[in-house]
C-alpha cells in the first residue's frame, strides 16, 4: 500500500488551513447572561468607587459632583489593576456622558481629583463640545420618543396616516405607484406576486367601482373627547 508524501512547503500551508479542535466541554455563556454578568461587574465597581472616594463617585446610578481629572482613567488603571479594561471604561463612561455630567462642563466647574481637590478648570473648546453632545443626547431621546409614540398609536388612527399617505401616493401618478410595487417585489421577492394582484385589480370595471364608492377612501370618523362639547 503506497502513502502519500507532501513537500514541506505544501505541508504547512495545509497545516495553517487546518483549524484545531477545540475540546469538547460545557457550553459557554448565552449573550444575554455575559451581558448580565458586565453589568453586574460594572455595579460593583461603582459602588467601589462610591465607597473608596466619596468625594468624587457619586453612588450609582446617581449624577457626578464635578467633572474628572483629565488622566483619571490612568489613575483608576493603576490603583485597581485587578478590574479589567472594559469594566472601567464602562464605568467612566456611565459617569461622564449622562446629561447631569455634561452640564457640569458646559458650567466649567473645577476639575476634582481622587481626594476631591480641584485641579483645573474646563476650557471654553470642552464645554462648547459638551454642549453639543448635550444636544446630540437630547435629539436622540426626542426621536425615540416619536418613534415609541408612533409604536403605542391606536390601530386606526395608524390606518387613517396610511390612508393619508396613500391618497398623496396616488396625486403623485401612475409611476410612482410602479415604482413603490417594483421596489417592495424587488426588496421582498413578490414580484410575481405582485404582478398578479396589480392584473386582477386591473381587470375590475371602473363604472362597478364608482357604483359601489370604491373610488374613494370611506369618511374619517369623528371622536368626541370626554368632557367635550359637539359643535
Amino acid at each position: 500500500m503506497s502513502t502519500l508524501s507532501l513537500r514541506p512547503t505544501v505541508m504547512q500551508q495545509a497545516l495553517r488551513h487546518l483549524k484545531p479542535l477545540k475540546p469538547k466541554g460545557s457550553p459557554g455563556p448565552s449573550p444575554k447572561q455575559a451581558r448580565q454578568r458586565r453589568r453586574l461587574r460594572a455595579r460593583e465597581f461603582c459602588d467601589l468607587l462610591a465607597r473608596q472616594y466619596p468625594p468624587l463617585f457619586p453612588p450609582f446610578n446617581a449624577p457626578l459632583r464635578a467633572p474628572l481629572a483629565t488622566s483619571i482613567h490612568r489613575s483608576l488603571r493603576a490603583r485597581h489593576p485587578e478590574v479589567s479594561w472594559p469594566t472601567l471604561r464602562s464605568v467612566l463612561r456611565q459617569h461622564t456622558s449622562a446629561p447631569a455630567d455634561l452640564s457640569l462642563l458646559i458650567a466649567r466647574t473645577r476639575r476634582l481629583d481622587f481626594d476631591g481637590r480641584p485641579v483645573g478648570i474646563l476650557s471654553q473648546g470642552e464645554a462648547e463640545h459638551a454642549a453639543e453632545r448635550l444636544l446630540q443626547l437630547s435629539l436622540r431621546a426626542d426621536a425615540a420618543a416619536s418613534r415609541r409614540s408612533r409604536m403605542s398609536a391606536p390601530a386606526d388612527l395608524r390606518d387613517l396616516r396610511f390612508r393619508r399617505d396613500i391618497e398623496r401616493l396616488h396625486r403623485l401618478g401612475a409611476r410612482a405607484i410602479y415604482e413603490l410595487l417594483s421596489a417592495l417585489g424587488a426588496r421582498h421577492l413578490l414580484r410575481t406576486e405582485i404582478e398578479q394582484t396589480v392584473a386582477r385589480y386591473g381587470r375590475i370595471d371602473p363604472a362597478t367601482v364608482q357604483l359601489a364608492a370604491g373610488d374613494r377612501m370611506p369618511p374619517t370618523p369623528l371622536y368626541q373627547l370626554p368632557g367635550g362639547e359637539r359643535q
